[in-house]
This record gives C-alpha cells, sequence and structure tokens, in this order.
C-alpha cells in the first residue's frame, strides 16, 4: 500500500491524519450487504483508525471531512460499501465516537490494481 498524499483536498480544509486499510474492500460478484467480506472490511477500517483517533486533538466544535481511495484488483462499483463506512460510522464510532463531525466529502475508486496495492487510504481534514 502507498504511503502517499491522496491528489483530492476539501477547499480550504487542514490535513489532520491518514492512514491504510490493507484489505481488499469488497469481494467479486457478492452482493448480498450481510456479506463476510464487509464485515472483515469494516473491522480493518476500525483497526487502522483507532490509532489516528487516538493520536488527533478533536476539537470541541471543529468539523471534519474524510476523503477515502478504494483500490480493488478488478472493475467493480464501491457505492454500497461507501454506504456500509458510513453507517457502522454512525452506529459505533470508529474514530472513538467523533464520527458525527466527519462527514465523507470525496471518495474515488482505483480498479485492475495488482494485489499488492488493493486496500484504501484515508485521509482526514479540518473544516475551515
Amino acid at each position: 500500500m502507498s504511503p502517499r498524499r491522496l491528489t483530492y483536498a476539501p477547499p480550504g480544509a487542514t490535513y489532520v491524519d491518514g492512514f491504510d486499510v490493507a484489505v481488499t474492500p469488497m469481494a467479486r460478484n457478492l452482493y448480498r450487504r450481510t456479506r463476510s467480506s464487509v464485515q472483515r472490511w469494516l473491522n480493518a477500517l476500525t483497526r487502522a483508525a483507532a490509532p489516528v483517533a487516538a493520536r488527533v486533538q478533536w476539537g470541541k466544535k471543529a468539523r471534519y471531512a474524510a476523503v477515502i481511495e478504494i483500490r480493488i484488483p478488478w472493475s467493480g462499483d464501491v457505492d454500497n460499501y461507501l454506504k456500509d463506512i458510513l453507517d457502522r460510522s454512525a452506529r459505533q464510532g470508529i474514530f472513538g465516537g467523533n464520527d458525527e463531525r466527519i462527514d465523507l466529502v470525496h471518495a474515488t475508486k482505483l480498479v485492475n490494481v495488482p494485489q499488492k496495492e488493493v486496500g484504501a487510504r484515508i485521509e482526514i481534514w479540518r473544516l475551515p
């Protein structure tokens, strides 16, 4: 997985932190929302987000944005995975219970990437 920064940044926002998730974000040709790959992805996201949540000084009145790049080894639709991220975030607090202040503002997907590069990069930005 690449440690590079993503190309998109919310206008006027300040970079807070970023992290990689080294799990394939979807399973090919499985369309049920209860598919086990969704749970594996969300568990991996929670584990990867925990150190970020612990080291960020979350401002009490600040608003934050998440930018995500999903990389998959084939061509496919990732909309349900993005919805799952938001649903899980609202219910269980991926970012240490501060999720109600984090909005997903931009998402991209890269398809047909080499297996060693699959996963995702998520960056958190403080909005102006």
